[in-house]
């Protein structure tokens, strides 16, 4: 991840997210759908309004991938909120929302340090797990998620415009913290 940090996004980030949201779904996900489908999404999803709302919101934490240039290379986000899709069988789930990258990112480490990140976002949140959905043709994210330890556990449908498209339910379970010895001070 040379060059790279990892940061929160601000208020003041909702019209710059939005179109990094927009540019990394139609390289990751443009194909998926007629165009006309894709852009009914894109205008139904990601909107400065909308990402305003949700940098608002105490319950999502968006992430951004910033190049020490300025240039932002991708997101990632957080949501605390709202039931786990059926398969989860996680106790205390927290949803990895979105995890994108502009595909001159890629292979970088920097999806993994956003995931990571995310994760101990979980964690220190009281979560046992993660879990998201991915499109089952996403076969560079499936294998992603696969080898960051996440499972297939169900199925749902993603609808791009009036398009629905099959995902896979995941989830990924974090690992018992192993107890720390006590140590007397002194």
């Amino acid at each position: 991840m040379s060059g790279a940090f990892i940061r929160p996004a601000g208020a003041g980030d909702a019209a710059r997210l939005c179109a990094l949201m927009r540019e990394t779904f139609v390289s990751a996900n443009g194909h998926c759908s007629s165009p006309l489908n894709v852009e009914r999404f894109l205008d139904a999803t990601y909107t400065v309004p909308r990402q305003r709302a949700e940098l608002a919101d105490p319950g999502v934490t968006t992430l951004v991938a910033q190049a020490r240039n300025g240039d932002w290379a991708g997101y990632a986000q957080l949501r605390r909120a709202g039931p786990a899709k059926d398969g989860v069988t996680l106790a205390r789930p927290m949803e990895l929302g979105r995890i994108y990258l502009l595909p001159r990112f890629h292979g970088q480490g920097l999806g993994t340090a956003l995931l990571e990140c995310l994760s101990d976002l979980a964690r220190r949140g009281g979560a046992d797990g993660l879990w998201l959905n991915a499109w089952q043709q996403a076969h560079a994210a499936l294998a992603f998620y696969l080898r960051h330890g996440f499972e297939i556990v169900g199925q749902t449908v993603f609808t791009v415009g009036d398009d629905p498209k099959p995902n896979w339910v995941m989830q990924k379970r974090f690992a018992a913290a192993l107890a720390q010895p006590f140590r007397r001070a002194g």
